[in-house]
């Protein structure tokens, strides 16, 4: 069995390419089966008899089913079992647990541009201008839905990492850092940013606006 990893912080992308090779493998008449649903487990899944003599495509979203158990289980019969396992997963993978997977493994890893982790990290009060600047450079080469998108989900994260930090599924660093960026803010703050952001994904939906002006105006004024 061949198994691949996709992991990384850049979502969009790492979705895109586990659409892709989903589109593939129902090109190619594979049987592509999601290890998520189903009563049975992965490995009955795995080692079930397929009543038709086609190739399997497994993928598995959910990497917190693969248990000790699984994992011992996959090392001892991935060579002798056949079709091939897509491992997805949002965000960065731990090395440990990436190393307990069965070897040989091909690991695709999705980075987001280093910009747009610099335009987060920037937005901080009294940086309004900062924060703009940044914007509009990544606005140059990164897709405005995307980036609004991320830059909600980031503000999302904030608050959460003030309200309930033990319940984020990150790994420890990343939570240190958004609690540290967190501190500048009120909760209050935070709740008002989420509401106008809400406002704007309906208004751009709606085309009664544009997303970076919107975006340039709630920095403006949030910030400062």
């Amino acid at each position: 069995m061949k198994i691949i990893l996709l992991h990384g912080n850049d979502e969009a992308r790492s979705y895109l390419r586990l659409t892709s090779f989903i589109k593939e493998a129902k090109a190619r008449s594979w049987e592509v089966v999601f290890l998520d649903e189903g009563s049975m487990s992965i490995p009955e899944t795995l080692s079930s008899e397929n009543l038709f003599p086609v190739e399997r495509f497994f993928i598995l979203k959910d990497v917190k089913k693969l248990g000790k158990k699984e994992v011992e289980w996959l090392g001892k019969k991935s060579k002798s079992l056949g079709g091939n396992l897509i491992i997805y997963h949002q965000d960065y993978l731990p090395v440990t647990i990436i190393k307990s997977l069965p070897q040989p493994l091909k690991v695709e890893e999705f980075k987001l541009p280093k910009l747009l982790f610099r335009f987060l990290e920037s937005f901080l009060p009294k940086k309004a201008k900062e924060t703009i600047e940044l914007l509009h450079e990544v606005a140059r080469s990164e897709p405005h839905e995307f980036i609004f998108s991320l830059f909600a989900k980031h503000v999302r994260d904030l608050y959460w990492s003030k309200v309930e930090p033990k319940t984020l599924p990150y790994p420890s660093w990343r939570v240190g850092k958004l609690k540290n960026q967190a501190v500048s803010f009120s909760t209050p703050l935070l709740l008002g940013i989420l509401s106008s952001l809400a406002d704007i994904d309906v208004e751009v939906k709606t085309s009664n606006a544009e997303i970076i002006p919107s975006l340039d105006l709630l920095i403006a004024t949030k910030l400062e």
